[in-house]
């Protein structure tokens, strides 16, 4: 699937280049769905899609940087990859990564201190890794994610990750 370029500059890709005319191209039809944060389509989409289609999307990764809570509990429930990665300006970042660097990260919108907090504490609760999440954050070069987490008064998500580390002790 084919975007013009004026199009991917509505979206904020970081890769948009004016004088570039050669759309992007979407790897599926999901992809387009959660980049263009389209959750109808998205529910249409899932009713053939199988969950190989769903993880090589990367569609979690884009619902959650919209903040789509909706689409993100859908894609749950159908077993998307919460450690999948998506590649920015910065690097690769998982999900919960991107939610840790939304401000860092120029191509996404950024999100309410509430909805980082809930997002986060939703991908936290159904597993996904929160022990290998880098954070550049802190003054002194990388900080914890359960420090930067409490630091940043992100309550929600300090009880989902608190939650897991005694599930698994």
């Amino acid at each position: 699937m084919c975007i013009p370029p004026f199009i991917r500059s509505v979206f904020g890709f970081s890769d948009y280049d004016p004088s570039n005319t050669s759309p992007r191209v979407f790897s599926s039809e999901l992809e387009f769905a959660a980049v263009a944060n389209d959750t109808i389509s998205l529910l249409k989409l899932l009713k053939t899609a199988t969950k190989e289609d769903i993880d090589n999307s990367e569609a979690i990764c884009h619902f959650v940087v919209h903040g789509n809570f909706y689409a993100v509990e859908v894609l749950i429930e159908k077993g998307a990859d919460l450690n999948v990665q998506v590649k920015t300006e910065l690097g690769l970042f998982t999900p919960l990564a991107l939610l840790v660097n939304n401000e860092s990260i120029t191509r996404y919108p950024k999100l309410g201190h509430f909805c980082i907090d809930q997002m986060a504490a939703l991908l936290v609760k159904n597993g996904a890794d929160f022990e290998n999440v880098e954070t550049a954050l802190g003054q002194n070069g990388n900080v914890s994610l359960l420090v930067y987490v409490k630091n940043q008064g992100y309550e929600e998500w300090q009880k989902a990750i608190l939650d897991r580390k005694t599930s698994i002790d």
